[in-house]
């Protein structure tokens, strides 16, 4: 009966160690891993989890945040004409839907790295990533991990 017990006892502490060991920060700070999350763009999707195995520039934008729309034309830019195996793709929270194809053409943007979440503040993502504090910029690693926030082109390139 000791026996059982004892072996019991060191079965739970081992999961509890284990389990602790495994746990793995969600969050969007840098060193975290990203939340995962799907937007629908006119013709496709964009799912984080889907990238991994390759280097993810991820930018939150709205017209209604100059510095933010200004970021993701430098982020559009410095990722189209990349070497290295880097997905990039935008999320839009502007009022409306026609304003955002209107700024995507405008700013000679490709849709296809553009996404308007429809559900606004109210979407998962926008929770998740916190954007009430800001709309940023994250540069994701291959493993899933934030590697910085609102990098510079040197940073970029210091990364990649």
């Amino acid at each position: 009966m000791r026996k059982t017990f004892s072996f019991i006892v060191i079965l739970v502490v081992l999961f509890s160690f284990s389990s602790a060991y495994n746990a793995q920060e969600i969050d969007r700070k840098v060193n975290s891993f990203a939340p995962n999350f799907t937007v629908n763009g006119n013709d496709s999707a964009f799912t984080l989890s889907k990238e991994r195995g390759k280097y993810v520039l991820l930018n939150f934008w709205s017209s209604d945040d100059a510095e933010s729309r200004i970021r993701n034309i430098f982020a559009y830019n410095a990722t189209k004409n990349s070497k290295e195996q880097i997905v990039f793709a935008a999320v839009n929270y502007d009022r409306s839907e026609t304003l955002f194809d209107e700024i995507v053409k405008i700013d000679g943007l490709d849709k296809n790295t553009q996404f308007f979440d429809k559900d606004g503040i109210n979407s998962e993502v926008y929770k998740q990533f916190r954007l009430d504090e800001g709309l940023n910029c994250y540069l994701i690693n291959r493993d899933g991990k934030i590697v910085a926030v609102n990098p510079d082109l040197n940073k970029l390139t210091e990364l990649l």
